[in-house]
């Protein structure tokens, strides 16, 4: 945002698209809600503001490579080892529970397993807060590609957009579990394939919906025919 004009306009735009989720039935405290009042935070923030939260993250890096070349991190090791949270081996049930499901919904199943994985291997720890680390350095980055002048469909803008994708997915999966112990590769997957399923019944709707409410990122909503 280049001034307080425009910044006012997209924090409208914002507001806008959050009171027509609450009109149109989704809970306050909602995932979608959630993700826009954290943009709506961001595009409060200065020009001032959004380049000391790159620099901090510049900072992060440069230490974090540097500590790569001089050696192993032992404070970090042992922070680890202290009982920082990790994987666990998949428990006996969720194995059974896999095993016994059709074909089709395993292969799905086992598809979720592959992009937790992935999506792991962007965050420090297997938790609810990793991810959200992992999210906030995608934005830092991506604010840092803005501010060099690089272009939407640069190759790196567009790899970290993916990965931004990955990341939130598994925030929604984290989000639906209820136990505080470490999570299993299978638990993670079945909660991510769960989660995905709910986001593609929403997409499709009910089938007696005649319209579908249209939130466009540029302002109020707009009631289409579903096609």
């Amino acid at each position: 945002m280049h001034n307080d004009e425009e910044r006012q306009r997209a924090v409208s735009a914002i507001d806008a698209q959050i009171a027509a989720l609450i009109e149109d039935g989704v809970p306050a405290d909602g995932s979608r809600i959630r993700a826009l009042k954290a943009k709506r935070a961001v595009a409060q923030k200065s020009k001032k503001a959004i380049k000391r939260t790159v620099r901090k993250a510049r900072e992060r890096e440069a230490a974090a490579a540097s500590a790569g070349v001089s050696g192993p991190d032992t404070t970090r090791d042992s922070t680890k080892a202290a009982g920082r949270a990790a994987l666990v081996p998949d428990s006996t049930a969720d194995t059974r529970r896999l095993q016994s499901l059709p074909a089709k919904e395993r292969k799905r199943v086992e598809t979720a397993r592959i992009q937790v994985l992935q999506a792991l291997t962007w965050c420090d720890e297997p938790s609810s807060e990793g991810v959200r680390d992992a999210i906030a350095r995608c934005d830092a980055d991506i604010s840092a590609l803005i501010d060099r002048g690089v272009r939407y469909e640069a190759d790196s803008r567009t790899q970290l957009r993916n990965r931004r994708s990955q990341l939130k997915e598994l925030a929604g999966a984290f989000a639906s579990r209820r136990r505080k112990s470490p999570p299993s590769e299978l638990e993670l997957a079945f909660l991510l394939d769960a989660y995905l399923q709910r986001r593609r019944q929403i997409r499709r709707g009910p089938d007696n919906v005649v319209g579908v409410l249209d939130v466009r990122s540029g302002g109020a909503p707009s009631l289409g025919k579903r096609k």
